[in-house]
């Protein structure tokens, strides 16, 4: 009996005794974060990516890889070229990003590990979170 072919993605042997999967979405592959110890188990991870896919709660494993600075540089330049911003507004958004909002991810500004990081409100002993004190800024 001839053996069936998956439907979506790829298994492969990846040395004696490890599988590697792999699927292909919009024409770009995509390969498991690690090898898996059996057929079943890298079947059983292909599985559950086609379901999030499916499902339409998918994300791309290579979208988060983009830095926070460079992000903002981008979205500055589209902005700026589209004239959705006058001269001086860019000026002001411009100032606050590097004086407030880049600066709690140091200079890496926010690759991946410190982009996931959740912000948190910070206020001194016994203020209030809407205070004088208070601010916003990186879970440790």
């Amino acid at each position: 009996m001839a053996t069936r072919r998956r439907v979506f993605g790829n298994i492969r042997p990846a040395g004696k005794t490890s599988w590697q999967a792999s699927y292909k979405v919009n024409g770009q592959r995509f390969v498991a974060p690690s090898t898996f110890p059996s057929k079943a188990d890298a079947s059983a991870w292909l599985a559950n990516v086609q379901a999030d896919i499916n499902r339409g709660v998918w994300t791309d494993p290579t979208a988060g890889r983009e830095t926070l600075a460079r992000y903002v540089a981008g979205w500055l330049d589209r902005k700026q070229n589209t004239g959705h911003y006058r001269p001086r507004t860019l000026e002001l958004v411009t100032g606050l990003l590097e004086r407030i909002i880049l600066p709690p991810w140091g200079p890496g500004a926010g690759r991946n590990q410190d982009a996931a990081r959740p912000l948190v409100a910070r206020s001194g002993p016994g203020e209030a979170l809407a205070g004088t004190g208070s601010q916003i800024v990186p879970a440790p």
